[in-house]
């Protein structure tokens, strides 16, 4: 069977059973846990905040059924790189058609800027796990950006404006 859903009704429901939030480890504030709806998959999504303006979410999940995600278009604030450590999903472009494959052992550098609408069907009955490292574009520009935190040109088109 497959479901298909927006992707905003998907965080919707994520987000509404706030005891599904935990702290992975009592002590630390920074370091969270949510389970995913029960009615979409077995697992979870632990986002570790390092520091102000960079994370470390990992998404570790198994799903019954396959999952179609309608995506908008959307703007996004940071850089990041993902690593698709087992699992498999496809992603099609709703405006140019483009059709993307991503499985095990690929990984995914993107930055700021807008992204299009795409629809992300994830295959059913495999172990998913996904690592993230996410950075805000300021924090990036400090580390990857000289003395008067500019950025080589190669690495700009990272840190787009946001329109």
């Amino acid at each position: 069977m497959t479901i298909t859903i927006s992707r905003n009704y998907f965080w919707e429901i994520y987000f509404e059973d706030e005891p599904t939030k935990q702290r992975y480890d009592s002590s630390d504030e920074f370091d969270m846990i949510w389970q995913y709806p029960p009615q979409f998959c077995k697992g979870y999504s632990r986002i570790i905040e390092l520091r102000e303006g960079l994370g470390l979410p990992i998404n570790d999940y198994r799903l019954d059924d396959r999952l179609v995600i309608k995506v908008p278009e959307r703007g996004g604030d940071n850089i990041q790189y993902i690593f698709r450590l087992s699992g498999s999903h496809e992603i099609w472009d709703i405006h140019t058609r483009n059709h993307q494959t991503g499985g095990a052992g690929q990984y995914f550098f993107g930055g700021s800027g807008a992204a299009p609408s795409e629809i992300c069907a994830i295959s059913p009955e495999q172990h998913h796990l996904v690592v993230c490292v996410w950075m805000a574009r300021e924090l990036f520009c400090s580390f990857a950006g000289n003395v008067e935190r500019e950025i080589p040109s190669a690495l700009k088109c990272l840190i787009s404006p946001i329109e």
